[in-house]
């Protein structure tokens, strides 16, 4: 297994193809996982996410079909990715995330740095923008240990 340089955008995964399938193995995050969760189903062009941590990291895999990723830093710069099957990407904390379903059934892994916390979301892009401007900015929060 290679080491994974999750700096740099999006990061094929190594697979291990035979007849009896394709094997991808994860290992090396960039954060101890504390959480995992999928989604999957979906109709196409389902639009999930819509929002930002103020602490959370997560990895995004692609396990089937294909997804649009759209991050956003909140300052201006906005970068697409499209992920399919073994695809993955590294969502720093205080990033905004869509990701686009693109093919009907298309599976996401989501590996994240933290447990579950509704206290660590922001849902409002404009909130966003304001914290990632310094505007009314409010940290520390000792609430989530940052």
């Amino acid at each position: 297994m290679c080491k994974i340089n999750w700096n740099n955008g999006t990061v094929h995964l190594e697979t291990i193809e035979d007849d009896r399938g394709k094997l991808c193995a994860l290992e090396d995050f960039p954060f101890e996982v504390k959480r995992v969760f999928f989604i999957g189903d979906a109709s196409k062009n389902t639009i999930r996410g819509e929002h930002a941590h103020f602490k959370e990291e997560q990895v995004i895999v692609c396990t089937g079909g294909c997804l649009q990723i759209m991050l956003y830093d909140g300052v201006g710069d906005t970068k697409t990715y499209l992920l399919k099957f073994a695809d993955a990407i590294y969502v720093p904390r205080l990033m905004w995330s869509n990701i686009n379903f693109i093919e009907p059934f298309s599976i996401m892994l989501v590996l994240s740095s933290t447990l579950y916390d509704e206290r660590d979301y922001i849902r409002e892009l404009r909130h966003f923008e304001t914290v990632k401007r310094g505007i009314n900015f409010i940290f520390p929060r000792k609430d989530l240990g940052i």
